[in-house]
């Protein structure tokens, strides 16, 4: 009963997010003439809102999306062969990741001029590339594979330089779950700490022993596991010492954790 219970609130929440996303949708299209930034960032908000929860796709929010950025102007510089669902330009503006629903993701250089020209295609994820973060010349990517993917931009790779698994074991309690797909990723300014969210909890590698590496490695470096549900957005401090979460539809609370050099947690409640 208890679990039924729990099946039929999991569902309302999700029929009121994809309410949301229409109503959005809806708004951005009443926008579209006479405020069209405004009719982009809400077309964007209809789509975006929708990924912390893997929640499909609302079809009036595509294609609000698409018609919103074509008002706004803007160049193509060329076409996945799927849905392009995540983007991020690098820190010093020279390299530009697209990832897709198929779990491809693009690397294209990007001159002062604006053109951009495709160097590799990465392939590490077996689903869509949710989420994508850069530190200097090092990419991280969330898939809806549960796994983190590490690349590094100035290194032609055919395989990630460490494959961060979803698999849960016995000598591994960090893990992630499967089926619980990542839905996005902060790295620490100073490079220290990288974190990653999904559904269930928050979780925070030590990154500066992944920038050590030299070769490719498949594994799982057990990560601190922060526990809040559905969490929306998260971002390090400047200094990268705390790291600020901030929970979903279920668990709405703004949550600040101060993270020290042996990776211990002390968590604040706002």
């Amino acid at each position: 009963s208890r679990l039924r219970r729990r099946s039929s609130g999991s569902r309302a929440n999700q029929r009121a997010r994809l309410a949301n996303s229409r109503r959005l949708a809806a708004q951005s299209r009443e926008d579209f003439e006479r405020f069209p930034q405004r009719s982009l960032i809400l077309a964007t908000l209809a789509v975006e809102s929708l990924k912390p929860h893997n929640d499909p796709l609302v079809a009036s929010a595509e294609q609000a999306l698409w018609d919103s950025l074509a008002n706004c102007s803007g160049e193509c510089i060329a076409r996945h062969q799927d849905l392009v669902i995540s983007a991020s330009l690098s820190p010093d503006g020279k390299w530009l990741a697209t990832g897709d629903v198929a779990g491809t993701i693009n690397l294209w250089t990007v001159s002062r001029d604006g053109d951009a020209k495709l160097k590799i295609v990465l392939r590490g994820h077996t689903q869509g590339v949710v989420t994508l973060a850069w530190h200097e010349e090092w990419l991280v990517s969330g898939g809806q594979d549960s796994q983190l993917c590490i690349w590094r931009a100035t290194q032609t790779m055919k395989e990630p330089l460490l494959v961060l698994s979803a698999g849960r074991s016995k000598s591994d309690q960090g893990a992630i779950s499967k089926n619980d797909g990542i839905s996005m990723v902060s790295i620490g300014r100073d490079g220290q700490w990288l974190a990653a969210s999904t559904h269930e909890s928050t979780y925070i590698w030590d990154f500066s022993v992944v920038r050590s590496m030299k070769e490719p490695k498949h594994g799982n470096r057990a990560p601190k596991v922060l526990r809040q549900n559905g969490v929306r957005a998260m971002s390090f401090s400047p200094n990268g010492k705390w790291l600020a979460t901030a929970g979903g539809i279920n668990d709405e609370t703004l949550r600040i954790w101060r993270i020290d050099s042996s990776s211990n947690v002390a968590e604040t409640v706002l």
